[in-house]
C-alpha cells in the first residue's frame, strides 16, 4: 500500500516558517554540548543559537 506524500510547505514571506534543530558536539576536554538553532526558512537567517553544557543526572 502507497502512502500519500504530504506537501511540504514552502515560506511565502519573512517569519513565515521558523526552523528547529538540536546539535551536539564536545569541547577539546570531551565536555559535551547541546546547541538549539532556531533559523528563518525564507532568509536562511540564523535567529537564534542557544548552548548548553550536557551534564549528567547520576551526579
Amino acid at each position: 500500500m502507497r502512502r500519500s506524500r504530504t506537501k511540504r510547505l514552502h515560506a511565502a514571506y519573512v517569519s513565515h516558517i521558523w526552523a528547529y534543530d538540536f546539535v551536539e558536539d564536545s569541547l577539546a576536554d570531551g565536555t559535551p554540548l547541546r546547541m538549539l538553532t532556531v533559523m528563518d526558512e525564507f532568509t536562511r537567517e540564523g535567529l537564534a543559537i542557544d548552548v548548553a553544557l550536557i551534564t549528567s543526572a547520576d551526579g
